[in-house]
């Protein structure tokens, strides 16, 4: 995890989170009993290396050097507010450096073990012993697991969050409208969101801003034309599935056509021909054949009138009867 941008919101918004979400057990150990807390030697090991390597150690609590201490941070202070050239504590960043410096020392040298009769063993040796099967976990997944968590419903314009007219949408999310999915979200920006979806794992959606008619969002009207065209492409695919239901073919059939051609369905010659005009979901009207012959207006103008119609010859004659 990144300890700059996290730390923070671990600690305060998550109660340290990833062991909630990870379901680790908090054990309480006794105190002053090292043996129930292996993890107390590490840290004596690290204040010691402190002691040794840092000039600005001031021993491992307040209570042991709180003079000192009180002096290292009023120069520090100073340094904070432009009154002096340095200050006499070390960047993080050197901190860093020169603890990992040491942690790899600590882990690849031997050290001896009292509960194995002083046998001396190599931490990064025994490590790989005993963890055979390793798990890795993408830094994906763990940003994931360090953000807020909530349950939305995919609505037609997407997911609404935050506020009434804020809606945060992403083409994947079209075949799942009407589901309960999670979302992940971080308070330090509302632009975007995670959506865990059903099926294909979290998509990142963006904020949809509301737009005028007399002061367009150029990014929100690409929005909306993305997904009006990914819906209508769905569409699409499903009346064709349908008309290839009412021909009776069936899933292998479509597979067949695709790769092979038609000539090479199950039965093809002794299947009945059969020919269905239909028009696509879209409204787009099937286009006239080239070789088709149209009506021009000579034509028209070279047609005779037939005048047979107006013969009533063959109309009986009308009786009146009068009263």
């Amino acid at each position: 995890m990144n300890i700059d941008g996290a730390l923070e919101f671990l600690l305060t918004e998550r109660e340290v989170g990833i062991l909630s979400d990870l379901q680790l057990r908090h054990l309480l150990a006794r105190g002053r009993n090292p043996k129930e807390k292996p993890i107390e030697r590490l840290f004596k090991d690290i204040s010691d290396w402190e002691r040794n390597n840092f000039k600005e150690y001031c021993g491992r609590n307040a209570a042991e050097r709180p003079e000192a201490w009180r002096k290292l941070y009023a120069r520090h202070q100073q340094f904070v507010k432009g009154q002096s050239s340095d200050s006499p504590f070390i960047t993080i960043d050197a901190y860093r450096e020169s603890l990992a410096r040491f942690i790899t020392r600590h882990n690849t040298a031997p050290h001896e073990r009292p509960s194995l009769r002083s046998e001396r063993l190599v931490p990064l040796d025994e490590f790989r012993r005993l963890y055979s099967v390793k798990y890795e976990i993408k830094p994906e997944t763990l940003g994931l697991l360090l953000l807020k968590p909530d349950h939305r419903i995919i609505r037609k314009n997407g997911v609404q969050c935050f506020q009434k007219h804020w809606f945060y949408f992403h083409e994947r999310m079209t075949a799942f409208k009407g589901r309960s999915v999670e979302i992940r979200y971080s308070d330090d920006d509302y632009s975007k969101i995670w959506v865990v979806l059903p099926k294909g794992g979290p998509c990142e959606a963006s904020l949809t801003t509301p737009t005028s008619l007399l002061k367009p969002n150029r990014k929100t009207l690409e929005t909306v034309a993305a997904a009006r065209a990914h819906e209508k492409q769905i569409i699409r695919d499903y009346q064709l599935i349908q008309q290839s239901a009412i021909r009776g073919e069936e899933t292998e059939d479509r597979v067949a056509q695709l790769v092979n051609g038609p000539e090479d369905l199950p039965n093809a010659s002794d299947a009945p021909a059969r020919v269905h005009l239909l028009n696509r979901l879209d409204r787009r009207q099937l286009r006239i054949a080239p070789d088709s012959r149209t009506v021009t207006a000579a034509d028209i103008a070279a047609t005779e009138a037939d005048h047979t119609i107006l013969d009533t010859s063959s109309i009986g004659e009308v009786e009146l009867y009068e009263n």
